[in-house]
């Protein structure tokens, strides 16, 4: 949830609770319809994993069940006087360990892995670009040809030898409205252009999918990226 901190600081105790525990219905009602796992809340973070041979394509499927259900929380959340914020969410898919952890005196049943703290830094890097849901490429290569995403970047990871491939979840292939087809030819000729290092020509596609899709943040990242590299 963005911005999480500012509102439990301002929010009464009488009030975080009714507001939160609503939160977590729409999100765990929407990560338990696809056969996911909640393991653990987090303050605003609800971290879930999904064990089967489909789990990529199921913990997709319920991020954009999420956000469709977020739209409900803050219809809610306005009649009520409670803010209402964007998520983000991040989903990688990978080995990880699921069992008890902990000692003597406190364990928890959960995951633990690399994939998982991956997982987490997609949530994050979400901020960095504009967007709302950020998966890997381990993730994306799982998932059936009805998801639309788009790659949005290479990155270096904290602690990660070799780039890791960004994509974005974008919606459902069914879900596709045609203005939004054709600005992700745009941006994707951009994208292209700007990894063959035709700098000049990516940042006139970008200029181009900023103009078809006001406010996108990637377009608006890579085509400032751009310049900077044209220029020096």
């Amino acid at each position: 949830m963005v911005g999480y901190v500012g509102i439990a600081e301002h929010m009464s105790l009488d009030h975080l609770p009714i507001f939160m525990n609503r939160y977590f219905e729409v999100i765990g009602t929407a990560i338990h319809s696809r056969n996911g796992t909640i393991d653990k809340y987090i303050g605003d973070v609800v971290e879930a994993f999904w064990w089967q041979p489909m789990g990529a394509q199921l913990a997709c499927e319920s991020a954009l069940d999420q956000m469709q259900a977020m739209s409900e929380f803050h219809a809610w959340a306005t009649e009520n006087g409670y803010p209402s914020p964007p998520i983000r969410i991040g989903i990688n898919t990978g080995p990880m360990r699921i069992g008890e952890f902990g000692t003597r005196y406190h364990s928890n049943y959960t995951v633990m892995g690399d994939h998982v703290n991956l997982a987490s830094r997609l949530e994050g890097i979400n901020k960095e670009y504009g967007t709302r849901i950020l998966i890997s490429e381990s993730t994306r290569k799982r998932l059936s040809k009805d998801m639309v995403v788009r790659q949005i970047d290479r990155v270096r990871v904290k602690g990660k030898d070799d780039p890791l491939g960004l994509f974005e979840l974008v919606c459902r292939a069914s879900e596709l409205p045609p203005w939004q087809a054709g600005f992700l030819e745009v941006y994707g000729q951009g994208f292209s252009q700007y990894f063959a290092q035709d700098f000049t020509g990516a940042l006139k596609s970008f200029e181009r999918a900023e103009k078809i899709s006001p406010g996108d943040g990637p377009s608006r990242v890579l085509a400032s990226r751009c310049r900077e590299l044209i220029q020096h």
